[in-house]
């Protein structure tokens, strides 16, 4: 590498002599040369163990994220940025337990949380739109004003959850349990099976007013 850094300097000129190129090692091997060469080294042997300190990183995450759950911390802004940087890294989180924290304004779109745990847990504002939830447990959980738009839904379970001003729509629901749900002014293409339910109850309830009131 110093030998083709010594040949452009010297004979990258088309009037350069027929004797540019040195042979002499030791002009070879000037201060600037291998200046030069110790950062191209460095610049390689980064670009080389970039897979491992990713890889390092995301190990940290981990152990931060089960750190965290272990000590049943409720509020944790490491957490949250740990949860964002290993779904944008397109790590899958199948069957994590999030139970009961806190993590409202969580950004995790169209990443992968099949089966996950997130009863009890704060998610108002989250962004979770694309996400793939199949079989997610949500019960009790706090999603108001979360988009979950276009997201896959299937099989989750919503037992209780507040869904107030959530966005829905484009969402695959079929399976999905919405029993005792909050759905006030939850955005989404169609009835959902609780609101059916709710308009049956509704109906009951104004039947039975009216045979009670006196004619």
């Amino acid at each position: 590498m110093l030998a083709a850094v010594n040949r452009f300097e010297n004979c990258h000129d088309p009037s350069s002599q027929p004797d540019c190129l040195t042979t002499d090692f030791l002009d070879i091997i000037s201060i600037g040369n291998v200046e030069s060469f110790s950062i191209i080294t460095a610049a390689i042997v980064y670009l080389l163990e970039a897979g491992k300190r990713k890889e390092w990183e995301h190990h940290e995450m981990f152990e931060l994220l089960l750190a965290q759950r272990e000590a049943r911390a409720s509020n944790s802004l490491g957490r949250l940025r740990a949860l964002e940087h290993l779904s944008a890294a397109g790590l899958w989180q199948d069957d994590f337990d999030l139970q009961g924290a806190n993590l409202e304004g969580l950004r995790i779109p169209f990443s992968r949380w099949r089966g996950a745990n997130f009863a009890n847990t704060v998610l108002c504002q989250a962004d979770l739109h694309g996400a793939d939830l199949a079989r997610a447990d949500f019960s009790h959980a706090d999603l108001t004003g979360a988009d979950l738009s276009g997201a896959d839904l299937r099989a989750a379970s919503f037992v209780g959850a507040k869904l107030s001003l959530a966005d829905l729509r484009g969402a695959k629901v079929d399976g999905a349990s919405f029993r005792e749900a909050e759905l006030n002014q939850t955005r989404c293409d169609g009835p959902l099976p609780a609101q059916q339910t709710s308009l049956v109850r509704d109906s009951a309830d104004s039947d039975e007013l009216m045979k009670e009131r006196p004619t």
